[in-house]
């Protein structure tokens, strides 16, 4: 993780995959009123020079096709995060 600042809603981390490349992911929440909240994930890879060709057109279609996960899991974590006692 090389970013953490909750508090202005903002995570952001790097994965190293060996002999394949870093990915970066940037996650990013702002609450536009009581009942919305606005969640962007950001993700960018660098292949290393020994990668397969196809790492980063398989990726784009694998991270797209995730988009109903990562919202189900942050919405999950933001109701499980409301219902705590503050």
């Amino acid at each position: 993780m090389d970013r953490y600042a909750p508090d202005q809603g903002k995570v952001g981390y790097l994965i190293f995959i060996p002999d394949t490349g870093v990915s970066r992911y940037d996650i990013s929440l702002s609450q536009k009123d009581p009942a919305t909240v606005h969640v962007h994930v950001w993700c960018s890879r660098t292949p290393l020079s020994s990668a397969d060709p196809r790492y980063l057109a398989e990726f784009e279609q694998f991270f797209t096709a995730q988009g109903p996960e990562w919202r189900d899991a942050i919405t999950g974590m933001l109701a499980h995060a409301a219902a705590q006692p503050h």
